[in-house]
């Protein structure tokens, strides 16, 4: 059973129900290319480790070390190293890990507190760092796998937000910042939408087949289908009065199932408290 509460960090400042209670600065997320040429390639099981001209002979066993910590947690994807040199305050532990279509850099494999930060660096909104939750009774390997898990479920659910050009995404003074999907003990599904508007952050969620509720910096607001044709006209000003909460419940019902089909997505929902 993999960990339902890994620290999940969105890039700048963080509000809503499910908010830790430590946020971070932005994540600074490294996607592009790792410094310099593959110059050797491994394959094993799942996992592809390409290999840099490394600095030392010191530093290409540093990473060989992580590389084999992350095999053998049944990682699947390919993984090169962020650096070729030893940065102190990296470590050589850093690497690009693709997976699913996606580039995530995870970092201090083989400890009980490794992190992963993924999303689109080309927009600090949709950036995140996520870190492992209580890893009580569990191993290195275990931590790993589950944080990875709850990572790409994570990333599907943004995709699926992102890629319907008709869900809203940026009003003139509002953004759509994060959407997420979870299951509570029971099984039932719950959606959430984190919106950023007027310098306000609000937390829209959606219990089952219940109405949507909305959360003002982790308080719930009463009259919510007022505040949802208020948010509703943030981002589309022929907005019909009245609508809103048919209209963000449908958005973020259609959204949900569009997650199930997206690589990566895992049907226990692991990536919110």
């Amino acid at each position: 059973m993999t960990d339902p509460n890994p620290n999940r960090h969105l890039s700048g400042p963080k509000g809503g129900q499910f908010a830790e209670k430590h946020q971070s600065e932005a994540a600074n997320v490294r996607l592009d290319t790792p410094e310099g040429e593959v110059a050797w390639v491994e394959e094993g099981g799942g996992l592809t480790i390409e290999g840099g001209n490394f600095d030392t002979p010191e530093d290409q066993v540093r990473y060989q070390e992580a590389a084999a910590f992350i095999e053998e947690s049944d990682v699947e994807g390919t993984i090169s190293p962020l650096f070729t040199q030893y940065r102190p305050e990296e470590g050589l532990d850093a690497v690009i890990l693709h997976t699913d279509g996606r580039n995530m850099v995870l970092r201090h494999a083989g400890t009980m507190s490794p992190q992963i930060e993924y999303g689109d660096d080309q927009d600090g909104a949709w950036t995140f760092r996520m870190e492992a939750g209580d890893g009580a009774g569990k191993t290195e390997h275990e931590v790993l796998a589950d944080l990875l898990a709850s990572a790409r479920h994570d990333a599907a659910c943004q995709e699926a937000w992102r890629s319907d050009e008709d869900t809203f995404q940026s009003g003139d003074e509002a953004d759509v910042r994060d959407f997420g999907v979870r299951y509570d003990a029971s099984g039932t599904r719950i959606i959430t939408v984190d919106i950023d508007s007027g310098g306000h952050h609000w937390e829209l969620i959606q219990k089952g087949e219940d109405d949507v509720k909305v959360f003002l910096s982790g308080s719930e607001v009463p009259l919510p289908h007022v505040q949802l044709d208020a948010l509703a006209y943030e981002f589309d000003e022929d907005h019909d009065e009245g609508m809103g909460d048919i209209l963000w419940k449908g958005m973020m019902r259609d959204a949900a199932d569009r997650a199930e089909k997206v690589p990566g997505y895992n049907p226990r929902g692991i990536n919110r408290r």
